[in-house]
C-alpha cells in the first residue's frame, strides 16, 4: 500500500471516528435536553405518548453509539495484533529461506531452525484467527451503527410527530 493510500485511509478513519463521536454526542445531548422537559403522564394511545418514546429512542441511540465507538476501538486493537503476527511470520519466513541451522534474533539469541518453523506456523495460525476476529468485530460494529441510526431517526420522527400532533389533542 502506498503512502498516499495509507494517508487517505487514515483520514477516512479519523473522519469516521469524529462523525461517530458527533452523532453519539447529539443523541446524548437530545436525551439530556428533553429529559427534564418531560412531565410524566399516564401512557395512552395519543400524541403525548410519543414524548417518552422519543426519550427511549434517544437513550438507545446513545447506548448503541457508545457500543459502536467501543467496537471500532476493538477493531483497531485487533488490527495491531494482525500486523504484529504478520510481521513475525515474515521475519521467520525470511530467516528460513537461508540454509543455516541456527539464526540470530533481534535480541541476539540463537534460535534453531525447528523453533523458527514453529514460530512461523504459530504466527500464521494467529494471523488467521485474528482476521476472523476482525471480521466478527467489524460486523458487530456495523450492527451497532445501523441500530444507532435507526433509534436516532426514530427519536427525531417521534419528536416531530409529537410537536405536529399535540395541537390536535
Amino acid at each position: 500500500m502506498s503512502d498516499h493510500n495509507i494517508l487517505a485511509f487514515s483520514d477516512y478513519r479519523e473522519a469516521e471516528r469524529k462523525f461517530d463521536y458527533f452523532v453519539t454526542g447529539v443523541s446524548g445531548a437530545l436525551f439530556a435536553y428533553l429529559g427534564p422537559l418531560y412531565k410524566p403522564q399516564r401512557i395512552e394511545l395519543s400524541p403525548l405518548s410519543l414524548e417518552p418514546l422519543s426519550l427511549i429512542f434517544f437513550a438507545m441511540a446513545f447506548y448503541f453509539g457508545m457500543k459502536r465507538i467501543q467496537s471500532v476501538v476493538d477493531v483497531g486493537a485487533e488490527n495491531h495484533s494482525l500486523l504484529d503476527h504478520q510481521e513475525r511470520s515474515k521475519k521467520a519466513t525470511d530467516a528460513l529461506k537461508s540454509d543455516a541451522f541456527e539464526f540470530t534474533t533481534d535480541a541476539g539469541q540463537l534460535v534453531p531452525r525447528e523453533q523458527l518453523v514453529l514460530e512461523r506456523n504459530e504466527s500464521n495460525r494467529l494471523t488467521a484467527e485474528t482476521r476472523n476476529n476482525i471480521h466478527k468485530l467489524a460486523e458487530k460494529s456495523y450492527r451497532y451503527y445501523c441500530r444507532r441510526n435507526i433509534f436516532l431517526y426514530s427519536g427525531f420522527a417521534s419528536v416531530l410527530l409529537h410537536k405536529l400532533l399535540i395541537p390536535y389533542v
